[in-house]
């Protein structure tokens, strides 16, 4: 019970805090720079899009590398099949 209303004494003040530093900053609710749905700085938004798509793009060069790896060994293979059939 002592538990309970410590955490309702404390909560209420900190309740009372809450924007202390937007004020102390002297910044405004809502004012303070553009933000997202989410709540992100737009650059920081297209910063990232940026970076998933470098990320995506550098995944997709290494499979087609890969790709091309495997039909290397495909005709590698097949090659050598053809030559002991051929024996």
């Amino acid at each position: 019970m002592a538990s309970f209303l410590m955490k309702q004494m404390v909560g209420g003040k900190l309740n009372e805090m809450k924007g202390g530093i937007d004020k102390l900053t002297g910044d405004k609710d809502g004012e303070g720079g553009e933000k997202t749905e989410s709540g992100e700085d737009p650059e920081v938004v297209a910063a990232r899009l940026e970076q998933e798509e470098r990320r995506k793009e550098r995944h997709r060069k290494m499979e087609r590398e890969r790709e091309k790896m495997r039909q290397d060994i495909r005709s590698k293979v097949a090659n050598s099949l053809n030559n002991l059939i051929s024996l």
